[in-house]
């Protein structure tokens, strides 16, 4: 009950809202001392796209598009236009207590993929290799929810836009890394092959769902 108090604030309001998701963002951006934190934000917002969720956040429903109002039919009497009225505005108070923070599943789409970009993009020496063996680990992790999004979620082009970016970017910059004189000394030597296989599906899908521009190769 009082985790569900705690949880009813949090999402009572877009401020709190827009805190919630920067400090999963600045989670992402940890130490990979801290894997078990950044597991914990990753499993949250897995379980948010693949709605997993006991409940879903107020936040992941869509926007009402001019506003809602209940239909009002039927014979009217005293008795049950006080009735209706009563449910009416019980109605219409749940609806405008979440009107203003609702953001639809595509916002969380974006932000996920940008946040969890990060633990690709985290340098690791290879001097410690247990915190390589983490960062591997997280970073499955997300993949797996990359290509979860890629295979069974809908997105719009913006969506679809956004996580090629960051698949070209990451990809990029893994293939770039500093060179290492074992190939499991490297997240690129272990993770390039995976990288470069989700972006090129995830390409191709994308192309069967929206238009996409050549000039994201650029």
């Amino acid at each position: 009950e009082d985790g569900m108090m705690v949880r009813d604030i949090f999402f009572s309001s877009r401020e709190n809202i827009n805190f919630i998701h920067e400090l999963f963002r600045q989670a992402l951006c940890l130490s990979f001392r801290y894997a078990a934190i950044m597991k914990t934000v990753i499993f949250t917002y897995k379980d948010w796209i693949q709605m997993n969720a006991p409940e879903m956040p107020p936040f992941m429903l869509e926007p009402l598009e001019g506003g809602a109002s209940p239909r009002d039919d039927g014979p009217v009497t005293q008795e049950n236009n006080q009735q209706r009225r009563m449910r009416n505005e019980s109605y219409l108070g749940a609806v405008n207590k979440d009107i203003h923070i609702r953001a639809g599943l595509q916002n969380v789409l974006q932000i996920f993929i940008t946040s969890a970009a990060n633990v690709f993009l985290l340098e690791v020496s290879p001097d410690y290799p247990r915190l390589l063996d983490e960062q591997v680990e997280v970073c499955k992790h997300v993949l797996n929810i990359y290509r979860y999004m890629v295979m069974n979620t809908r997105m719009e082009q913006k969506t679809w836009e956004q996580l090629l970016v960051v698949l070209l970017h990451v990809t990029s910059q893994t293939l770039c890394g500093r060179p290492t004189t074992h190939k499991e000394d490297s997240l690129g030597g272990r993770f390039a092959s995976a990288l470069f296989q989700t972006l090129i599906v995830s390409w191709i899908k994308a192309n069967l769902s929206v238009a996409i521009s050549g000039e994201l190769w650029d």
